[in-house]
């Protein structure tokens, strides 16, 4: 029973029929923002379930949703995936195929704790991942912009101690913004007495991510971890020359990178399906108000049979729009008594989820 209040916080319910599931008080949407319904809760539907808002062909009921529904729930019910022929069951939304595991429970419980460290976001994940460094330094990067990195401050949240306050200047904390840019040794290898200019870390690196910021954050942290593992005094100087080695050393190593990323990539070729057999391409795109899907299908010698496109209302999740596009394939690719037709799509987690 102790875990009960962890299952409570993270599960959700998957419509079949709809008919074992409350309309209220019950997280059903299939949103990836996991916000209950904005509605009200009125006395008449305080009991009813979701089945009452599906229509004769076990399809969500537009007449239906428009008379009960605030404007800014309906895009996220249509976009809730229904299977009439199938009970309500309970599914865990962190994990593709719906399974709990104690893994999935421990990472709810921590990004909970960590919550209140990152009260900003970072959106400069592709030019960080494109960084011209060494793996191991965008791993370290990556560490910071998701507040995961091992400084004291986030080590304290996970009941390790080390110690405490700034390993380098003794100040009180170790947070990420102080040792990289608010501790006077950081504030020296920037050459600048305001580094974060009243931004938080998060944003600060958002606006200035690259090369430079790479080298300072690396050589700040060989420096802080010299000092707390091998008793090292930190030096200006000796960091400096550091970073004049890594610079070099980047950029000998990755002019041909460079030079090789620059040059047109050749596409793959599409593969043809055996002789006597079909090949149905599935794509999805994802808009402001929802998604869209493509449909394609060629013989084995390449030629063109036929083509479907459509829209899926409200769906902004690109994992469940990949599924569902792969679905309304199905459906269509019956309705034109097509046989024997392979299913081809780009999303390796949705393949790999299927056919598993």
């Amino acid at each position: 029973m102790a875990g009960r209040a962890v299952l409570e916080q993270g599960i959700a319910r998957r419509i079949g029929d709809g008919a074992d599931t409350k309309i209220l008080g019950w997280n059903w949407l299939a949103d990836v923002s996991n916000k209950p319904l904005i509605t009200p809760c009125v006395e008449e539907l305080r009991h009813a379930t979701v089945k009452g808002l599906l229509n004769e062909h076990g399809r969500w009921d537009g007449d239906i949703l428009r008379d009960i529904f605030h404007t800014d729930d309906i895009p996220r019910i249509l976009a809730t995936p229904v299977n009439a022929h199938l009970k309500d069951c309970w599914r865990w939304p962190e994990d593709l195929r719906g399974r709990y595991t104690v893994q999935n429970g421990y990472r709810l419980l921590a990004r909970e704790r960590l919550q209140p460290a990152v009260e900003t976001e970072f959106h400069a994940w592709k030019a960080l991942w494109t960084l011209l460094t060494p793996p191991k330094v965008k791993n370290f990067l990556w560490r910071c912009a998701r507040g995961v990195l091992s400084v004291r401050d986030n080590l304290r949240l996970k009941r390790v101690w080390i110690g405490e306050g700034c390993p380098i200047c003794g100040y009180v904390t170790e947070s990420m913004a102080h040792l990289f840019c608010e501790c006077d040794f950081a504030k020296q290898l920037w050459e600048n007495e305001d580094v974060l200019q009243g931004r938080e870390l998060l944003a600060f690196m958002d606006h200035i991510l690259g090369s430079q910021l790479a080298l300072i954050f690396w050589t700040i942290w060989q420096a802080r971890n010299d000092v707390v593992c091998n008793s090292m005094t930190p030096s200006v100087s000796k960091s400096q020359h550091l970073m004049s080695q890594l610079r070099d050393a980047w950029r000998v190593a990755y002019s041909q990178s460079r030079s090789t990323l620059d040059k047109p990539r050749i596409r793959e070729q599409w593969t043809p399906p055996p002789a006597g057999s079909l090949k149905c391409n599935v794509d999805t795109a994802i808009f402001e108000d929802g998604a869209g899907f493509g449909l394609v299908v060629r013989d084995h010698v390449g030629c063109f049979v036929a083509t479907k496109k459509g829209q899926l209302d409200g769906e902004r999740d690109p994992f469940v729009a990949e599924a569902l596009a792969a679905k309304e394939a199905l459906t269509w690719l019956k309705e034109q008594n097509l046989n024997n037709i392979i299913i081809e799509s780009d999303c390796l987690n949705f393949c790999k989820t299927f056919n598993s």
